[in-house]
């Protein structure tokens, strides 16, 4: 995650391109590093996240990990990293991944015959989570029933999704079972909590969840029964029942328990003794509204089956889960956001809020205009909206504390923008849709939203346009699609205007083809690439968007780094660093290794008319010049260092700077 601030200052902060764990604890000395498991792997220091590559290094430190503080030998990290069947050269791959865990400032020490990993257990998720689950029972231990919640709920906010994501020999498989199991037996203790507290409506989507991976398990059953009960919803109590004893008599050929049978008596009969049922909540006082503001979804969500599951088991994660939806504008983010928000609105019960963050003229809705929104909507009354942002987030919290919200903030642009608009309270949860890396914190659960592939382009297409006209031309067809570079957006653009009969699969592609006309062409009253663009180029710095003029205006959609300084009229250092803004922003993306070390970047045919356009538009006569000129010299040196250099690929600089003939050697035509 690229987390600088302008190029100048990023130079400092730099050891051969690579941030250690030891940069990162030492900018930020107040914070201390963590580590997780609960989860994919994951390393960061202060709100920094630390990349490590390779899967023996990952497996290395997971196995380390797991055995906090003990001194491994060889044989047993060998074992976990490889299980039964390690190479001969295992021993020494282990020894080349603990220098390359040291070499990024990790605390792995030898010990003998073994290594051992220094850390805290505060250090480390699912240390830290049994230390909360400690602290919670012995709050029950002693009736404080508020500070065991408050303990359960931090606990499970430390889990991200599966213990030990990616790791599948026998030694992690067995440990993952073992961590899930803690959390299951920790998850029924903090639903017991909860019913005393008299909150079943926040137990209930946890133990749905629960209740539908482990179908067997009748603790979970009985409290999900109870907490129906408890919440006037008798008939669903009773449901639940009857189905787990089918399912009982299918696959194991048994009823279910005494105690269970007992407790379905109860519910019948409406004993008493069960305890409190939530009565209809009284409409009129304030903050009791239940908000219901999330627009209409799409019916399909072609192509993001993938990102969808991962959204939604995302939410349904304990604490506070915040899902970040990343990608270049028009992907499809917002989409994806409200099909699953929508498909999970069941599991937040006490409302859904939404807000769009950026409004007229691209520029950002101030957070404090949208607390007030969504105050008024938890149904407070103007009077009691407070004016101040700190006394608005502050309100927010305590209007969403001890509920079920989910909050959907769409095309947010800064962790300023975002951080007082979330809710702090176990049981809500936030997706954030972005075009901007800037605002992923490591604790968040990142899904990217990647252009679609070809054959989700296609279908997205066909489903609009119907299979039989598309097939007529698959030349066109083919060309439409790389034009359209698997952006929703565009796609749907060009299948309005096939469907409507404007101009056939052919007509269009020739349209697409002239990258002059490119933009108008992907424009649909309102919809249109060309704003989306806009939004995330008024989003960059300045540096980073006078590159990406001159990139537009250099016309070509693949270049190096020494290509990028030589058009900005900067040093390759601070080229890449521009690049990486650029790359950031979703307006490219790294294509391949020319060479060891070096990364050839690349950007789509929309991009480039952008970049042109705005070229023409913000750029002096004599900048423009100057940057082909320089473009084309570094053309030259790559000729007389025998790179091959066609001079028809770059007919910008063939304009701009003479016949190629009187300027170019033969051998590069």
């Amino acid at each position: 995650m690229k987390a600088f601030g302008s190029v100048r200052k990023r130079k400092s902060c730099h050891h051969n391109g690579r941030k250690t764990l030891r940069d990162h604890v030492e900018s930020r000395p107040s914070l201390s590093t963590r580590f997780g498991i609960l989860g994919p792997l994951l390393v960061r220091g202060g709100h920094q996240q630390v990349a490590i590559t390779g899967r023996r290094p990952q497996a290395v430190l997971a196995c380390l990990l797991l055995e906090r503080g003990r001194t491994l030998s060889d044989e047993v990290l060998i074992d976990a990293v490889y299980g039964g069947r390690p190479p001969r050269s295992a021993r020494n791959q282990i020894q080349q991944a603990v220098h390359h865990l040291r070499r990024l400032g990790v605390p792995v020490s030898r010990s003998g015959n073994g290594y051992a990993l220094s850390a805290a257990d505060t250090e480390i998720d699912a240390f830290a989570f049994q230390s909360h689950v400690r602290r919670a029972r012995g709050a029950v231990q002693d009736g404080l029933l508020e500070e065991a919640a408050t303990q359960f709920g931090l606990g499970f906010g430390l889990w991200r999704g599966e213990a030990l994501t990616g790791f599948d020999t026998p030694y992690f498989r067995e440990a993952a079972a073992a961590l899930e199991e803690s959390r299951l037996t920790a998850l029924a203790d903090h639903v017991e909590t909860q019913l005393e507290l008299g909150r079943p409506h926040e137990a209930i989507p946890d133990l749905r969840k629960a209740v539908a991976e482990n179908p067997l398990r009748e603790r979970f059953h009985s409290q999900l029964m109870l907490a129906l009960y408890r919440d006037g919803r008798q008939s669903d109590a009773l449901e639940v029942f009857r189905s787990l004893r089918l399912s009982l008599a299918e696959e194991l050929g048994v009823d279910p328990s005494p105690d269970l049978n007992r407790l379905h008596q109860r519910i019948l009969t409406q004993d008493p003794s069960l305890g409190h049922v939530r009565a209809a909540s009284s409409s009129g006082s304030p903050g009791s509204a239940v908000p219901r503001q999330l627009p209409p979804g799409a019916l399909v969500l072609n192509g993001r089956e993938a990102e969808l599951r991962k959204t939604r088991r995302a939410l349904t994660w304990g604490g506070c889960p915040v899902v970040v939806l990343a990608g270049f504008g028009g992907t499809g983010k917002t989409a994806l956001a409200l099909h699953a928000a929508h498909a999970e609105a069941d599991s937040f019960p006490d409302g859904q809020l939404f807000a769009k963050l950026v409004g007229d003229h691209a520029l950002p809705v101030p957070p404090e205009e949208v607390l007030g929104m969504f105050l008024r909507a938890l149904g407070l009354h103007d009077s009691d909206v407070p004016v101040g942002l700190q006394e608005r987030a502050a309100l927010f919290r305590t209007q969403t504390a001890g509920k079920r919200i989910l909050v959907v903030l769409d095309d947010a642009r800064t962790l300023k923008q975002i951080r007082p608009l979330l809710p702090s309270a176990a049981g809500c949860a936030v997706i954030i849709t972005t075009p901007s890396w800037e605002v992923i914190q490591p604790e968040w659960e990142l899904i990217k939203v990647d252009p679609l592939g070809p054959a989700d382009a296609r279908s997205l297409l066909e489903r609009s346009v119907g299979r039989d006209l598309l097939e007529a031309e698959p030349q066109a067809l083919q060309e439409v699609l790389d034009r359209c570079g698997g952006l929703p957006l565009a796609l749907e653009i060009v299948a309005v205007r096939m469907a409507s009969g404007q101009a056939s699969v052919r007509r269009i592609a020739e349209r697409l083809a002239d990258r002059d006309r490119l933009l108008e062409e992907l424009t649909a009253g309102d919809r249109t690439v060309r704003a989306v663009l806009e939004v995330g180029y008024r989003a960059l710095d300045a540096e980073p968007r006078s590159l990406l003029r001159k990139i537009g205006l250099f016309g070509h959609g693949e270049f190096t780094v020494d290509m990028a300084a030589a058009l900005g009229g900067t040093s390759a250092t601070d080229a890449e660093y521009l690049l990486e803004d650029l790359t950031d922003a979703h307006f490219l993306f790294p294509a391949r290794a020319t060479a060891p070390g070096e990364v050839t970047y690349r950007c789509h045919d929309m991009v480039l008319a952008f970049g042109h356009e705005l070229s023409l538009a913000e750029d002096t006569t004599e900048a423009r010049a100057a940057a082909l000129e320089r473009a084309y010299a570094r053309l030259m040196h790559e000729t007389r260092q025998g790179t091959p250099v066609r001079r028809t690929e770059y007919p910008a600089l063939t304009a701009a700077c003479g016949p190629p003939a009187k300027r170019m050697p033969s051998s590069a035509a």
